[in-house]
């Protein structure tokens, strides 16, 4: 490093990955190391390395050295926090079901990325949609409609690591109670029709 804080040179080491140089147990690197902040602005805070001397011949060639190593972050995946129950619409009935919030969860902090689709592999009913900004279902089936089929919802991070979890949407008929009109004719039984 200048006196004003920036690099002369900089190499990428990775122990012999990528072209990077080998390092080898006998390598006097690293005998200070201190953090420097985060210099790419990958959000992870880089480290500036010291060697006394390079163990390379000529020995005395680099006394006094500084590395400075860019760390990177390792992505950790979103993972199924609360699995979502199965769920039920109904006949004639508007249907809106919004995913929990705290369905998946994301180690990173990751802003993370809903899809939903049917597991069957085909597409939703022409009554059922999905909004993934709110990460909502709604529609009103119909009659036709009654069936039950299993409804994957996936999640994506940034780093195209994703999970998904799988529920259960059953449309049925509603279950009425009968209803009586005043005045009506009414058959009671053991009355003979």
């Amino acid at each position: 490093l200048d006196a004003n804080g920036t690099a002369k040179s900089s190499t990428k080491i990775a122990s012999g990955t990528n072209g990077g140089p080998a390092l080898a147990d006998s390598d006097l690197f690293g005998s200070s190391v201190t953090a420097v902040g985060d210099l790419n602005g990958d959000g992870v805070t880089d480290l500036a390395v010291g060697a006394s001397f390079s163990n390379d011949p000529p020995f005395s060639q680099a006394p006094g050295s500084v590395h400075v190593l860019f760390l990177e972050r390792v992505n950790q995946p979103p993972t199924v926090a609360n699995p979502i129950a199965d769920q039920t619409a109904i006949v004639g009935v508007p249907y809106s079901f919004t995913v929990p919030a705290n369905t998946f969860t994301d180690p990173d902090g990751d802003l993370l990325t809903y899809y939903a689709f049917p597991t069957n592999g085909f597409s939703f009913p022409a009554w059922l949609t999905f909004n993934a900004a709110t990460r909502t279902f709604s529609g009103t089936p119909s009659i036709d409609d009654v069936s039950q089929f299993p409804v994957t919802v996936e999640v994506n991070d940034p780093s195209n690591s994703f999970i998904l979890t799988t529920f259960q949407l059953t449309v049925s008929e509603t279950n009425l109670a009968p209803s009586f009109t005043k005045g009506a004719n009414v058959v009671r039984p053991g009355d003979g029709a």
